[in-house]
């Protein structure tokens, strides 16, 4: 949740916040009463990465692909368990089985950690994690992952396809953070910062940082960064609304 001081700062370029597609996106819908407009409250920057989300699974599970998943899913409508570690993630998972018309039970748990350990340890089924939360996993053999939700691959895991490869075409949901100034921001101190961060991000050193991270660098334009919120408030809006998940 942003700061409530961010809100008495003066639009000097003095105070910024860094925002993601959470506090901007999926919130702007999940939350009835929020203390903040997520488009009208703030002067986008530039965005600085994003990711996809992984759909991973426990090894008992059959197959790989997506065409795995939803044969055996078909099979057993609602008996398949999803952890939940936050809501961008819960968003995903109902757009995705509501694409491939399957009928899953969400299970929330109280962070990424939880949800991986039920997860390994079989008390759940699927989840939709961060790249670099399931790489350990993926590695150790104790998950395996039936795609990504972005329309790249991750950088960490180059060798799970992404829906889109596999037939679910245009599928996209992206979890991304991004630097954010008091609405009110002249424009000439909006554009300043911009291009500090854009060459920041170019730097060798950051560059391999993010990667490591397993996020694709992004360093937009504050207008290119304004459209993606815009973008993604409606879209998480849809998914929230379709979903009949209850606002907090």
């Amino acid at each position: 949740m942003i700061s409530g001081s961010f809100f008495w700062s003066a639009p000097d370029g003095l105070t910024l916040a860094v925002g993601n597609s959470g506090t901007h996106a999926v919130n702007a819908t999940l939350y009835a009463q929020l203390p903040y407009h997520p488009v009208r409250d703030f002067a986008p920057i530039s965005q600085f990465s994003t990711t996809g989300l992984v759909v991973a699974a426990n090894p008992r599970l059959p197959g790989r692909s997506v065409q795995d998943l939803v044969a055996f899913a078909k099979n057993q409508p609602g008996k398949l368990n999803i952890a939940i570690a936050g809501a961008t993630g819960e968003l995903a998972g109902d757009a995705l089985w509501a694409r491939l018309n399957l009928k899953m039970t969400n299970v929330r748990y109280k962070g990424s950690a939880p949800s991986e350990l039920s997860l390994v340890s079989g008390e759940t089924d699927l989840s939709m994690l961060t790249p670099l939360a399931t790489l350990k996993h993926l590695q150790s053999g104790r998950l395996k992952a039936h795609g990504i939700t972005s329309l790249q691959r991750s950088p960490v895991l180059p060798d799970v396809p992404t829906f889109d490869e596999q037939g679910v075409r245009g599928f996209e949901i992206q979890f991304w953070n991004g630097l954010f100034a008091p609405a009110g921001t002249p424009g000439r101190i909006v554009h300043a910062v911009n291009k500090s961060i854009v060459y920041a991000l170019q730097a060798p050193e950051v560059k391999e940082h993010f990667k490591q991270l397993g996020l694709v660098i992004v360093g937009s334009s504050p207008e290119e960064f304004s459209a993606v919120v815009k973008r993604d408030v409606e879209k998480f809006r849809k998914i929230i609304i379709e979903s009949g998940i209850p606002r907090l």
